[in-house]
């Protein structure tokens, strides 16, 4: 049984409504890129609020993927400690770093970039700062890292409204001009780097 398979199979799946789907490929791309070496997932923005009663935080598949595929390390960076503190409670293999992402996220290693099998941008927040700043802001995250990350990678947004609307708007341009093709464009869009 794949790995996506046990995920779908497990009842975390069932927690995820919308994103259900997209999530399951993100963990069925990691087990695929971890046979060349990927096995980090670096998430920005933690899910938070009101919207857990829809849709479960995505955290907690990162945690189920360290958890399950074995040598695989996943890291969260959100500024809001409080929210970090309540998913520490309910994760085992997620390490957490408190800041903003556009500067946490250059200060990572290059050896911890090159591995990253999974970037995946939340950060900003869609309830109250909507269009284009919080598309910009994921932009500015992906591109404080982008050179140092290894073909392979899955970049992934959310807050995707429709192919036209949402958080991934900035990324989407960005990587069409990469020659980059989306890899899946539902409520969440991703892209792998070529």
């Amino acid at each position: 049984m794949s790995l996506k398979d046990e995920f779908i199979a497990s009842p975390l799946y069932a927690s995820f409504a919308r994103r259900a789907g997209s999530l399951a490929a993100m963990v069925d791309h990691a087990e695929v890129v971890k046979t060349n070496g990927l096995t980090q997932i670096i998430e920005t923005g933690i899910a938070r609020g009101p919207l857990w009663a829809i849709d479960a935080p995505a955290t907690l598949v990162w945690d189920w993927i360290a958890q399950n595929l074995s040598g695989t390390n996943a890291l969260s960076i959100d500024s809001d400690q409080s929210v970090i503190d309540s998913m520490e409670e309910k994760t085992q293999k997620v390490d957490y770093e408190c800041g903003d992402p556009k500067e946490l996220l250059p200060e990572i290693s290059d050896a911890v970039l090159s591995k990253v099998a999974l970037l995946y941008l939340n950060y900003g927040d869609i309830a109250t700062s909507f269009g284009a700043a919080v598309a910009l802001e994921r932009l500015a995250q992906l591109q404080s890292v982008w050179g140092k990350l290894p073909s392979g990678c899955m970049i992934a947004v959310d807050d995707v409204f429709s192919p036209y609307d949402g958080a991934h708007i900035a990324i989407a341009n960005f990587m069409a001009s990469q020659g980059i093709q989306p890899t899946f464009i539902a409520s969440q869009a991703a892209w792998i780097k070529t």
